[in-house]
């Protein structure tokens, strides 16, 4: 959930540093844009620096980074699978990709010879089989709070977690493993972001990219915002936008 104010476009971005929206940007698409479309952004062209006809699989295709990713990589020239349920199908499609059906496809047998990229922010069976579905010398980039890190309770699992997925990848053909938080990237490069993001933000205002926002909401519906949230299921973000009177007033 994003949330946008009505001086948006020329809040501070980051600590002692200004990114502007350009003129004319709906504020709302410009929130949405931020965290996601950066970390996609990032993925791509810091992370992983994909080159163009490179086979490319993205798990959570149907969520906010995952069609990120799919557009971003569309444009950069990849071929593109994402895994989502049977019902996001169209959108993956629209995107600019191959749906796959996680529920009834299995992932690591689509492409023979394995993928070139795996974006996983899921990390289920502890990446093992996102390792699996690469090709020999492929890369793993794992990001997020994945299940793998989440299903853990100390600090002492969660390192030993992260080793053993290295240990697996160079076990099985040299498999690389990135490890990615956009914080982390961010107070590392801190000029990558602000670079980066103003791009995002030239797209946004050429119309090549745009972010789905899935509904615009008061800050009176923020329980059922939660709800729905919760429930999963949505194509886009919900923004919070302090000035939008309730529509049950």
């Amino acid at each position: 959930m994003t949330v946008v104010g009505s001086n948006a476009a020329y809040r501070t971005l980051r600590a002692g540093e200004a990114t502007r929206v350009p003129p004319g940007v709906d504020v709302a698409e410009a929130a949405a844009l931020i965290l996601s479309w950066t970390t996609a952004y990032q993925l791509l062209h810091r992370a992983s620096r994909v080159k163009r006809g490179q086979r490319v699989l993205v798990h959570g295709a149907a969520g906010a980074v995952g069609q990120a990713l799919l557009t971003l990589g569309r444009m950069a020239g990849l071929e593109l699978w994402g895994t989502a349920r049977g019902d996001h199908a169209a959108l993956v499609r629209e995107l600019g990709g191959t749906p796959i059906d996680y529920q009834r496809e299995d992932f690591t047998k689509v492409v023979p010879g394995g993928f070139d990229v795996v974006f996983d922010g899921i990390g289920e069976d502890g990446c093992r089989r996102s390792l699996a579905a690469l090709k020999r010398g492929g890369m793993l980039c794992a990001y997020g709070y994945t299940a793998g890190v989440q299903a853990h309770s100390s600090l002492f699992s969660i390192l030993t977690w992260t080793a053993r997925l290295y240990v697996l990848g160079w076990l099985s053909g040299g498999r690389r493993v990135y490890f990615y938080s956009i914080n982390l990237m961010r107070a590392r490069h801190p000029a990558w972001f602000r670079e980066d993001l103003a791009r995002l933000f030239e797209m946004l205002a050429a119309r090549a990219i745009q972010p789905r926002v899935a509904e615009r909401i008061s800050f009176a519906e923020v329980a059922e915002a939660h709800r729905r949230l919760e429930a999963g299921g949505l194509e886009g973000k919900l923004v919070l936008c302090p000035d939008l009177p309730s529509r049950h007033q």
